[in-house]
């Protein structure tokens, strides 16, 4: 099958439209492949986009190609965009006017919510940063918080108690008051030492931990947005005559 001069002069009389976003949609044949160009405007910063692309026959009636590539799949704002239909592979003619209609379909935020920046509000108080980059909410965010939280307290406190301790041993003129309260003084800072470890470590553990996982989201998600085609496609589609069930697989 070829499709003929004549069809093609009746095809560039009816290019529709079907949204908002999409602009100036055109399109010619060349080497039996239809090639579809389109604009799209009045985008939102960081979004891509899905587009659909439905063909309506006058006789056959609509058609949804499926052995397209180009411009589909998370498709960026600007002009200029190409979808190529590879029309013979999926065994469909075209028998009069046709209509093309290019529609979004879906809407993808680029920005990256569970990033590495999140590694500040870990840095401000530890378990905030991990709770925002986890996949799912974890206790160990809230233990992670109490936990420095506790360890900090107890160190403030313990190092005000042992400020006092000492104060008493410098103030005192018996021999015996004043081992007492060097030891006390002594023993109590040793004891804040340890909860100010305990704080230091859980925060830098919830520091590294966030930085790394949000490093991986990001990593993730750019990944995701970077797959502009869908390698499987599964298919039904009908036309007055023929009904097809099938697989495309891009290499």
């Amino acid at each position: 099958m070829r499709i003929s001069v004549g069809v093609l002069f009746i095809l560039g009389l009816s290019v529709t439209t079907f949204s908002q976003t999409v602009r100036n949609v055109d399109f010619n044949v060349k080497n039996n492949k239809l090639i579809i160009t389109y604009d799209l405007v009045n985008c939102p910063r960081n979004v891509l986009y899905d587009v659909s692309v439905s063909i309506t026959d006058r006789q056959s009636g609509k058609i949804y190609p499926y052995s397209i590539t180009g411009d589909v799949y998370k498709v960026d704002c600007g002009s200029g965009k190409e979808i190529v239909w590879d029309v013979l592979k999926d065994n469909v003619e075209l028998k009069s006017e046709i209509k093309v209609g290019i529609k979004v379909e879906k809407e993808y935020s680029t920005v990256v919510t569970k990033g590495p920046s999140n590694v500040f509000w870990s840095m401000l108080l530890p378990g905030t940063g991990s709770l925002i980059v986890a996949d799912e909410p974890s206790v160990l965010s809230l233990f992670a918080m109490g936990g420095y939280l506790y360890g900090a307290y107890k160190a403030i406190s313990l190092k005000v108690e042992a400020d006092n301790y000492y104060k008493n041993y410098s103030l005192a003129t018996d021999q015996v008051e004043m081992n007492t309260q060097y030891d006390l003084a002594t023993k109590t800072m040793d004891t804040a030492n340890i909860y100010l470890g305990l704080a230091g470590a859980i925060w830098t553990v919830d520091v590294l931990y966030t930085l790394f996982k949000g490093i991986s989201n990001r990593r993730k998600q750019l990944r995701y947005l970077s797959e502009f085609d869908r390698r499987n496609n599964f298919y039904v589609t009908a036309t007055p005559n023929v009904f097809k069930v099938g697989w495309v697989h891009k290499f």
